[in-house]
């Protein structure tokens, strides 16, 4: 009687090939899922970074506006070193003050060619009571609180640093306007609005610090 004999043959070249291709296939989706998640991931810290700066400025300012109450305010943009620096001072109804500093600085680059070409870009929110008894301003804002935006720079920096040796940030404050309700348009709505806008190469100008509180509001009485 004849036995069937096992099959030895050994395993051919187009298998061994066949199946490299498949575990590369395999890897590569793998890599671009795991990839793709964790870019999502990173926006998504972006996000939550972004938003918690946003709501605490945002709740600080609009508590003393709002629940105390803003009596008169003055505005000031000046120009200095490079720098943009918008300041609003802001009595309240309690006989208190507030001061708000935005400084908005942008290092030398390819899209910021004016810039600084000596220092690195430079963003900062400061808010609190100025100590008026003084004189000098360096003084009188000794006490305010810094909220400096936080650095959240990743490709499009990378270059820019690379280029000029210095720290260009992706988060920057981009656009900043305040109106006191005096252009033609609103003067009679006396009405202190304050935007301060934000741009990231990644989550766009979705984000941005909005203010607004009536100035010098008298709430009207009414008979039952």
């Amino acid at each position: 009687m004849v036995k069937n004999k096992l099959n030895n043959k050994g395993v051919t070249t187009i298998e061994v090939l066949i199946s490299f291709v498949l575990i590369a296939i395999i890897a590569n989706s793998l890599y671009s899922t795991i990839s793709a998640y964790n870019d999502r991931r990173i926006i998504e810290n972006y996000k939550s970074e972004v938003l918690t700066y946003k709501n605490t400025i945002t709740k600080t300012i609009q508590d003393d506006f709002i629940k105390i109450g803003l009596s008169s305010v003055n505005y000031n943009k000046t120009y200095e070193d490079y720098s943009t620096i918008y300041q609003v001072d802001c009595s309240l109804k309690d006989g208190t003050a507030r001061r708000l500093i935005i400084t908005q600085k942008y290092t030398k680059s390819d899209t910021h060619p004016n810039g600084d070409p000596h220092n690195d870009d430079y963003f900062m929110i400061e808010y609190g009571q100025p100590d008026l008894t003084k004189t000098n301003a360096d003084d009188q804002n000794a006490k305010l609180i810094e909220y400096p935006i936080p650095d959240i720079g990743s490709y499009a920096a990378k270059f820019e640093n690379e280029k000029t040796g210095k720290n260009a940030m992706d988060l920057v404050i981009s656009n900043v306007l305040i109106d006191l309700g005096n252009n033609s348009s609103t003067k009679n709505n006396n009405v202190l609005s304050i935007y301060i806008g934000f741009y990231h190469p990644e989550l766009s100008t979705r984000y941005s610090i909005n203010i607004v509180s009536p100035i010098n509001y008298i709430q009207s009485s009414t008979r039952g």
